[in-house]
């Protein structure tokens, strides 16, 4: 059996109307990468969640679809949330790749030979690096 909606765009919302929804929705953005950033270390800068989050408002407002019967709060409520959690996975897979490489550089320099420690978890990076490294 397929699924109606598959193959179903929601009709583009005219700029005008695109906006006044942006900007009504921001303190939700706010609001939830505030509660996000209660959580986590201080180095992460509340802006990038933000960010993130405006992202995944936008993509919220290109997804949309009314005829789902769910309201668009809540429906872009999830993606900005995801967006923001995204965007962090990102973020602490990149982290992972840098300490890794410093500490590859450091034992390199330490020792004078060519070595090579790469333990991040990230698949990403490590297929960038390992394709890099041939």
């Amino acid at each position: 059996m397929t699924n109606p909606h598959s193959n179903y765009a929601p009709p583009p919302l005219d700029e005008d109307v695109r906006n006044r929804i942006l900007m009504e929705q921001m303190s939700q953005v706010r609001y939830i990468a505030r509660h996000i950033h209660d959580r986590l270390p201080q180095h992460v800068p509340i802006e990038d969640l933000v960010h993130a989050g405006v992202l995944g408002l936008i993509d919220a407002l290109t997804k949309y679809d009314e005829a789902r019967q769910v309201q668009f709060k809540t429906y872009a409520k999830f993606r900005i949330r995801g967006a923001i959690l995204d965007s962090l996975r990102e973020l602490d897979c990149l982290e992972n790749w840098k300490a890794s490489t410093l500490a590859a550089s450091m034992l390199r320099t330490a020792i004078g030979i060519t070595t090579t420690i790469f333990a991040s978890t990230c698949p990403a990076i490590r297929k960038r690096v390992l394709t890099s490294l041939r």
